[in-house]
């Protein structure tokens, strides 16, 4: 990690919630731990030392060269030359690279903090020119009309972001404390979230309790997220600073845990979350800049379905693209990874290529759309295809209004062009000039890939046109663009998995490895489906006598700590007896090997993909679930309360039971568009 140039804030930083544990790490969870960086360094090294100080040169350059353009900028516009020579600057770093958790090829997210003398136009306008015209620098592209304007260009291979903020003041010195947040009086917005990258950074270093198994543990959850297809801001997941507060967050609550126990922790505290609930590393203070700090219960932030909050002031959810439908997705990874770390450690800890597994994306979903970005004109390829990958998540949203269509999901990797010849060229067009005479016409972009099933119990027709959707999609989210120019465009077409191109499975190891995935998955699925049909119609004249209507359910981190780590058999719980766990009410004394965690399925709970196992009938007090021995049980869905929470329109829909169809009986569906592209 490299070492903090800021002086310590000059307010005492308190966390939100105290911690759960502080007992320390036993002999097996160090030796267990052990074992997992030895696999992390072999399998997904980080930067060598050569690399490291590569990078240090580098920002050493560029803080020269932003330093040498402010003191000639500043003497263009009539500042006297003495003034200029104490104007200064500084360059800023945040993100991975500076926790150290960077991974080779990796990118460094810089911010060039300017005096008053500097205007926006002037970095994109002169010290663009200066970059373009040096020796080490190519790929140089000025985004503008981002929300946080930037410079993306790579130096001597090395991708550069880099941002600009402007303080109010002549001069920047070295030791300027970022983390004061009287440093944001009279900012605008831009540079008010240029700054909040790098003052977050900073306060979760600050915050963190342990930091060797904080980046510990970090790296592994950023390698497996980007393995799983969760890694994308943009497409509706999380990005980087938010698996880092996520990390964090859980290092508070078990400041003492070795890695291999956080990352156990990890997973099991956010697949029982009760979200929307936000997580938070500080108490939230408003220290009265006229800035907006987030609130649940103002504007749109009530429909923020999982806050992950900033530390820094003005304290912002960091995963407000998170949708109902990415939300669904992350959840079932977090109970998957769950049951696999802890079966994983039930054996010694020796293997853990199992967590690490591709996302079965093209494998498991029953029909897929393809979205082709694409545009003539090599120069706007990066800014359109950046801005419609930025734009995927609201063609999900788009696609929910339709009823037939369940378990939305956008992949959050690029791909090539779907639509390409045979020979896979991106000549595509061969229209005519003025002689008649083919003139070859080029299309450059990418593709993204939709996935979705069919809910055959909404179907009316053996056909679902999704035309309409598509339509108000990119009239509304694409094409209202202010930068769009007449070469760009966007084709979306339905694609059968039989037709998916071989490249999108070179993760899973071939288009043969993930046809055996997909026969494995749609048996299973037919088989939960049969039970589910059986289940349904033995209880189709009853309805489940413990579902209840409840109209109001906050809880919490209190409650959801106690529901995690002090239940030592599921009892019913009361929305008073629940308190922060200990060893006087856990009865934990000891440690022992972990035993299975009941899935959903084995619990009744319903899934993310599946439609619903019931559990209608049975006795939950019959039920056990070991994370530890019988001295240390953690109930895992014990976060919901024994009592089913329903809607009250759902209570009549219950005493039938789903109409779901037999396998012999299905038809195939044929999804469709009523125009062309």
């Amino acid at each position: 990690m490299q070492s903090s140039p800021f002086p310590v804030a000059p307010s005492k930083l308190e966390q939100a919630y105290k911690a759960i544990r502080v007992t320390p790490p036993e002999p097996i969870d160090l030796e267990q731990s052990k074992k997992l960086k030895d696999y992390m360094d072999k399998h997904f090294p980080t930067e060598n030392m050569v690399n490291i100080t590569r990078r240090s040169l580098i920002l050493a350059e560029l803080r020269t060269i932003f330093r040498d353009w402010v003191k000639q900028v500043c003497i263009r516009k009539g500042v006297p030359e003495e003034i200029a020579a104490d104007a200064g600057g500084l360059i800023l770093v945040s993100g991975s690279y500076r926790l150290g958790v960077n991974e080779p090829g990796a990118d460094i997210d810089t911010i060039c903090v300017a005096p008053q003398q500097i205007t926006r136009e002037d970095f994109f306008t002169s010290l663009k020119k200066i970059f373009m015209q040096h020796s080490k620098v190519t790929n140089l592209n000025a985004i503008e009309g981002a929300v946080v304007p930037l410079l993306t260009f790579d130096y001597e291979e090395i991708n550069i972001d880099l941002q600009i903020a402007i303080l109010p003041r002549n001069t920047i010195p070295e030791d300027l404390n970022i983390l004061n947040d009287q440093i944001l009086v009279g900012v605008d917005a831009a540079t008010e979230k240029s700054l909040n990258g790098p003052r977050v950074t900073e306060l979760m270093i600050k915050l963190t309790p342990n930091r060797d198994s904080f980046i510990s543990v970090l790296r592994i959850v950023r390698r497996w997220a980007k393995r799983r297809g969760l890694y994308s801001n943009k497409m509706g997941y999380l990005g980087g600073v938010n698996w880092c507060i996520l990390v964090c967050f859980i290092n508070q609550l078990y400041p003492t845990a070795a890695p291999t126990t956080l990352l156990l922790r990890f997973f099991m505290v956010l697949a029982n979350w009760k979200w929307p609930l936000a997580i938070q590393l500080c108490k939230t203070e408003d220290v009265k800049l006229g800035l907006e700090v987030w609130n649940a219960n103002v504007g749109n932030n009530r429909y923020h379905v999982m806050p992950i909050l900033t530390p820094a002031y003005p304290s912002m959810n960091s995963s407000f693209n998170v949708s109902t439908h990415s939300l669904a997705v992350m959840k079932q990874e977090f109970e998957r990874a769950l049951k696999i770390v802890q079966e994983i450690l039930n054996r010694g800890a020796v293997e853990w290529d199992p967590l690490f597994e591709s996302s079965d994306f093209f494998a498991v979903q029953q029909h897929y759309l393809a979205v082709d970005v694409y545009t003539t004109n090599r120069e706007d390829e990066q800014a359109w295809c950046s801005f419609c990958e930025s734009r995927i998540r609201k063609l999900i949203e788009s696609l929910a209004y339709i009823p037939m269509l369940c378990h939305l999901r956008a992949f959050p990797k690029r791909f090539p062009l779907s639509f390409v010849g045979q020979d896979q060229d991106e000549k595509i067009e061969t229209p005519t000039d003025r002689n008649n005479e083919e003139k070859e016409t080029f299309k450059y972009g990418a593709c993204f890939y939709v996935g979705f099933d069919i809910d055959r119990r909404q179907l009316r027709s053996r056909e679902v046109s999704i035309d309409s959707s598509v339509d108000y999609f990119k009239h509304n989210d694409l094409y209202r663009w202010n930068k769009r120019s007449d070469s760009m465009d966007v084709r979306i077409t339905p694609v059968l998995w039989k037709n998916l191109p071989d490249y999108v499975f070179e993760e899973m190891g071939g288009r043969i490895v993930a046809k055996s995935i997909r026969r494995e998955y749609l048996k299973r699925k037919k088989e939960e489906e049969k039970a589910a049909e059986e289940l349904a119609a033995a209880s189709k004249t009853s309805v489940d006598d413990t579902t209840i209507i409840v109209e109001n359910n906050t809880i919490g981190v209190e409650e959801i700590a106690a529901s995690v780590e002090s239940a030592l058999v599921e009892v019913p719980l009361k929305s008073t007896d629940t308190q922060i766990p200990s060893e006087k009410n856990t009865g934990i004394t000891e440690k022992r090997p972990y035993d299975k965690v009941a899935t959903p399925k084995e619990t009744g709970a319903s899934s993310p993909r599946g439609h619903a196992s019931s559990s209608a009938g049975s006795d939950s007090s019959s039920k056990e679930y070991h994370l530890g021995s019988q001295d240390d049980q953690t109930v895992l869905d014990s976060t919901l309360s024994p009592i089913r929470l329903a809607k009250q329109e759902d209570l009549l829909s219950q005493k039938k039971p789903p109409s779901i169809a037999s396998p012999r009986k299905r038809r195939k569906m044929k999804i469709t568009f009523t125009k062309l592209n």
